[in-house]
């Protein structure tokens, strides 16, 4: 569950800070969010769930000052 803060805490312990990469395929924004704030500087985060909300993303906080890759595939094969 990606809203157990001890999850995050116990993944950035065992992971030296947090995963190289990250994917996700569950289809929850909450969850993507969660990964994007999870995954080490500079690490990588695939989103392969078919997300149907809107996506906003933050890209200077989350993204480029993390220098985080994001990728995603939606309705087609990654």
């Amino acid at each position: 569950c990606a809203r157990d803060k001890a999850l995050h805490n116990a993944v950035a312990s065992i992971t030296d800070g947090g995963p190289d990469v990250i994917v996700d395929t569950t289809g929850s924004l909450e969850c993507l969010t969660q990964c994007l704030e999870m995954v080490k500087h500079r690490g990588t985060v695939l989103g392969l769930g078919f997300y149907l909300e809107t996506m906003i993303l933050d890209l200077c906080d989350t993204l480029w000052s993390r220098s985080i890759t994001f990728a995603c595939c939606a309705g087609d094969s990654p």
